[in-house]
């Protein structure tokens, strides 16, 4: 399987944190992708550079883009 036909950019539109003052903490947010809107779900175990680019709302990361069983799920995000 090709994954390069994946990996898609776009901005953060959503960001929650259990505790934005511990590194560790639990994370949970959205992206817009820029390709055609849809917007997937990440949290600390897909984005673990969370914590270094705060505040996140309205950065821009790439990331692998999927679909299971949970809705569009955004895999290996980074900070652009």
């Amino acid at each position: 399987m090709n994954t390069d036909s994946n990996k898609t950019a776009g901005p953060i539109v959503s960001f929650e944190a259990e505790d934005e003052t511990w590194q560790l903490s639990r994370v949970k947010g959205t992206i817009k992708d820029d390709r055609d809107g849809t917007v997937y779900k990440f949290t600390e175990k897909t984005f673990t550079e969370w914590y270094s680019g705060r505040p996140l709302l309205g950065k821009r990361v790439s990331f692998f883009a999927t679909r299971g069983t949970q809705g569009y799920i955004a895999e290996d995000v980074e900070l652009e």
